[in-house]
């Protein structure tokens, strides 16, 4: 048996190493380009059918740059996924230059819709519903799919992104002594004088979008111009430091001060997209967000079991 101040050692040093897993934190980045792979388990019209829709449905929220089928079919990728490994979904990014990849599948009447991200493979979105077995699958596979990418779309934190003044380059411009931000924002409604925040959104759990994030504020700013093609001009409160935020930096318009700093979206709202089949197909299964946990928590106490079986 080991001497106790050799055993409270090598315990020291397991919690250490151990404790980034159990408490682990994730920052979300800014998603701007995204390839969407055809649906694995459906075939034909009904295939093509929704990944059109699915395109279309990100494209227009507008704050995404959703990849060609011209663009798939060049770099040999248009085929059916349903999961990738961390390390397929960064290698794949880098070969798309792509900021996430879009997977879906039908598998034993479920419809699943899995995003990741390209940064580090992280699984930002996991989300099934269980198909209607009493409609056949081609007339309900449009309308789940787009209640899926709907509750995606409502969990992500944030309505925009910094961008460069379209005009010049520049990041920002000066008039007078106000300083002047640009924004990329999705297709929501703005008016001159909203608040905007630089958000820097943070989780704890995978997927990442499935908790509610710690919302770090880092700027302030007030809408003064807007243009007819999601993009706006901010007034930056004259307190910010610059070198805080830049470009691609997260931004969240606070709507009529309904929002405070602290609130952070729900991503648990349903979709107010095409719920006829919705109320009979919520799947029972624990969330994703707790088997996370628990099965972090588990790892834990299953690595401390076989230090403790080594030491003594």
């Amino acid at each position: 048996m080991l001497p106790l101040s050799r055993v409270l050692y090598f315990l020291f040093f397991f919690i250490i190493f151990n404790s980034s897993q159990v408490f682990a934190q994730y920052t979300l980045n800014s998603i701007q380009k995204i390839v969407v792979f055809p649906t694995w388990g459906l075939e034909g019209e009904i295939s093509d059918q929704v990944w059109w829709q699915i395109r279309e449905q990100l494209t227009h929220d507008g704050r995404f740059l959703v990849a060609s089928r011209r663009m798939m079919i060049n770099r040999q990728v248009l085929s059916p996924r349903k999961i990738f490994s961390s390390a397929d979904a960064v290698i794949l990014g880098r070969i798309l230059e792509s900021d996430a990849l879009v997977v879906t599948s039908v598998e034993k009447s479920v419809a699943f819709l899995r995003i990741y991200r390209t940064e580090d493979g992280l699984l930002l979105w996991d989300e099934k519903i269980n198909l209607n077995p009493s409609i056949p699958v081609e007339d309900q596979s449009s309308n789940i799919y787009q209640a899926l990418v709907s509750r995606f779309l409502k969990a992500l934190p944030y309505n925009g992104y910094q961008i460069k003044n379209p005009n010049n380059g520049y990041v920002y411009i000066n008039e007078g002594s106000d300083k002047m931000a640009f924004i990329q924002v999705s297709k929501i409604e703005v008016n001159l004088g909203d608040k905007i925040n630089w958000i820097r959104p943070i989780y704890n759990s995978i997927p990442l979008l499935k908790l509610n994030p710690k919302i770090e504020i880092a700027a302030k700013g007030e809408i003064v111009e807007v243009t007819n093609s999601n993009l706006i001009k901010v007034k930056m409160d004259p307190s910010t430091n610059e070198t805080n935020i830049g470009v691609s930096f997260l931004v969240r318009v606070q709507k009529n001060d309904k929002m405070n700093d602290e609130e952070s979206w729900d991503p648990q709202r349903q979709s107010e997209v095409s719920t006829e089949y919705l109320i009979p197909s919520i799947s029972d299964q624990k969330p994703i967000r707790e088997q996370t946990k628990e099965a972090t928590f588990i790892g834990f106490l299953f690595n401390l079991g076989l230090l403790l079986l080594v030491i003594f």
